[in-house]
């Protein structure tokens, strides 16, 4: 669903494992929050932000609509 966030982890070869538990979350509920089916907090958005050492905002970086 977040397609931005989808491509900074691919293009950085980062490991969902390794960001979940980055965020204090197990792995399933990051890829349920991933999906849309969960909602990521703000403090967890602001953090999934800082681990991807994005540029992008917030409002880019969780853009549902982005291709």
């Amino acid at each position: 669903m977040f397609r931005n966030i989808e491509i900074i982890i691919f293009q950085k070869n980062l490991s969902k494992r390794e960001i979940a538990k980055k965020l204090g979350m197990t792995y399933n509920t990051l890829l349920l929050k991933l999906s849309g089916k969960a909602t990521f907090t703000l403090d967890e958005a602001l953090k999934l932000k800082e681990i991807l050492e994005s540029s992008l905002s917030i409002e880019e970086l969780f853009d549902p609509a982005a291709a």
